[in-house]
């Protein structure tokens, strides 16, 4: 993928034109002004010599500039690293939503929160640092005609080195960019199998396995160790031939100057022009820092292109009006988990999915708002294809409950309100109370104003916060996705009874494990081995004694 990640670097010189317009000018100004001061600091010490003062003031003013310049370098590079960095870390959260939380075709949490990361800036730091390499080779090459201004025997001396050094950057830059690209990789595994670890950090210790969960965690550190060691020997080794053979060049130039001095022909002035232009000349030659630079970001900017590459949902192309909420699905298949799920929830149905364990009931709820799309088949809302609308508009009229809800927001009002910026501390309240969660939040430090990071929340508490910020969203479609598994019965039945109110006239989509649940929907759509077995009320599946097995086991029932 280097060539899609080339062309994901070139896309961002091209993100805005006027600040790489700006950043460009400042630093070339900054480099003719670096270039403009050996040349009046030879005239002023000349003049010195011959007893004259006037250059000095023009000495510092170049020096005034060329720190000014360097500032705004400095500010604008910043700036433009900060802008391509969110860009880009915008972009790739974008692609992670818009694929759904199947993520199939997502590398793991950890690799992709390192792509967000380390890759994103490696990518937003490339463009000043180019400019700065691009100056520096230009205020070189003007260097060099400034040393064969003086003597033309100054410059003879580069044309020794500077093949060698050149070959010796190219091998460098290819290496380095392969090599970061396997250590990167390396570095996400290592991070996702210690999530996996810390997921399950209780059952690694009730079943005594710490010592071989660290051997499995630690093993692709092997391949971290080798790839960080060869990536450093790779400079080291550029680093040493180059530095080696910048320092004789620079020492050659000098002697040959010094000469020069000896017999006449260069004054004192120009000896000391000398000694600047030839850093500056090769400064070029010596950026092993810059090519590490580039070939970081080649590979960041490859690990990123392989993730935007991915097939995610077209842009949207039409708009949802007032929703009636019905939901309907038509030949849906997705992986191996749905095979042709045709469905049709008339709007203000209450929908109760049931099935055995893993025969897809969760991610059938999360196709019907759009968090999962389907290979195949189409998923409609008041008969508009999910895939043609925009994710705001699905937000704004299908509302999830989860059984382990994520609490987004700083406070718990804002957890509530969160995605909600018009509601107001009475409708929250109002939501919590119906979740049953106004007299636990009441008691805590600051009430709704207390930071949800600062107290500790049972799984309960959470669930009933997570029901609240969905009877907050006011949603024309609900989906209550093992919602209240982890509730006691009693709170269960008063949410259960509180939501019942608040449900009349929408579409609620129910994922069950009770009987009592699947007896008070409207209709049950009955899944097993991913394929839709039946869609009727409960009362008339019953009939079947494999559905009965699903809540009373039948030692008779056949799959």
């Amino acid at each position: 993928m280097l060539i899609a990640g080339d062309r994901l670097l070139l896309a961002t010189f091209r993100q805005s034109p006027a600040r790489a317009v700006a950043t460009a000018t400042v630093t070339l100004l900054g480099g003719a002004a670096s270039f403009a001061v050996p040349a009046i600091l030879a005239t002023a010490v000349d003049d010195i010599l011959r007893e004259r003062t006037g250059s000095w003031l023009w000495l510092l003013a170049a020096i005034a500039l060329d720190i000014g310049l360097l500032i705004g370098v400095l500010l604008l590079g910043n700036n433009w690293y900060t802008q391509v960095t969110a860009e880009l870390r915008h972009r790739l959260f974008g692609q992670a939503v818009d694929l759904g939380v199947q993520a199939r075709e997502l590398p793991p949490s950890a690799d992709l929160v390192s792509r967000l990361t380390t890759d994103c800036t490696a990518v937003g730091r490339l463009l000043p640092t180019v400019w700065s390499g691009v100056t520096d080779g230009l205020v070189g090459v003007a260097a060099v005609v400034a040393l064969a201004l003086i003597d033309w025997r100054l410059v003879l001396i580069f044309g020794v080195g500077v093949p060698t050094v050149a070959l010796a950057a190219r091998t460098f830059l290819a290496g380095t960019t392969v090599l970061t690209a396997r250590y990167r990789n390396a570095q996400s595994l290592i991070a996702g199998l210690l999530l996996d670890a810390l997921a399950g950090i209780r059952t690694i210790q009730a079943s005594g396995t710490a010592d071989r969960e660290a051997e499995r965690v630690l093993r692709p550190l092997a391949e971290l160790d080798s790839t960080g060691r060869a990536w450093w020997s790779a400079q080291g080794r550029a680093g040493w031939q180059v530095a080696l053979l910048v320092r004789l060049i620079q020492v050659a130039v000098l002697a040959v100057a010094g000469v020069g001095v000896s017999s006449g022909r260069i004054t004192p002035g120009q000896l000391l022009a000398t000694v600047a232009y030839t850093p500056l000349a090769l400064g070029v030659l010596s950026q092993v820092g810059l090519l590490a630079t580039v070939g970081s970001a080649r590979a960041s900017a490859a690990r990123l292109a392989d993730v935007l590459a991915l097939s995610s949902r077209p842009k949207p192309v039409r708009r949802l009006g007032v929703a009636d909420g019905r939901v309907e699905l038509r030949g849906v298949r997705l992986g191996t988990v749905l095979d042709d799920i045709n469905l049709v929830i008339p709007a203000g149905t209450t929908l109760a999915v049931v099935g055995p364990s893993g025969a897809g009931k969760t991610t059938l709820a999360w196709l019907i708002g759009g968090l999962a799309v389907p290979d195949e088949g189409e998923v409609l809302l008041d008969d508009l294809p999910l895939r043609e609308l925009p994710r705001h508009d699905l937000a704004r009229e299908v509302a999830y409950a989860f059984e382990k809800p994520a609490l987004l927001g700083e406070t718990v009002h804002d957890t509530i309100a969160f995605g909600l910026p018009g509601v107001t501390r009475a409708e929250v309240e109002q939501a919590a109370r119906v979740a049953q969660a106004d007299a636990f939040v009441r008691r805590l430090p600051e009430g709704y104003d207390t930071r949800i990071a600062d107290v500790p929340l049972s799984g309960g508490e959470v669930q009933r916060i997570g029901l609240a910020a969905l009877v907050a969203r006011n949603a024309r479609v609900v989906v209550l996705d093992d919602a209240m598994a982890g509730l006691d019965s009693a709170t269960e039945a008063l949410i259960v009874a509180a939501l019942a109110r608040i449900q009349l006239g929408r579409t609620t989509v129910v994922v069950a494990h009770r009987e009592d649940t699947a007896a008070s929907a409207d209709l049950v759509a009955w899944i097993s081995a991913g394929r839709l077995q039946g869609l009727a009320p409960h009362q008339q599946l019953l009939t079947d004694r494999r559905y009965r097995a699903l809540f009373q086991p039948d030692p008779q029932a056949t799959s």
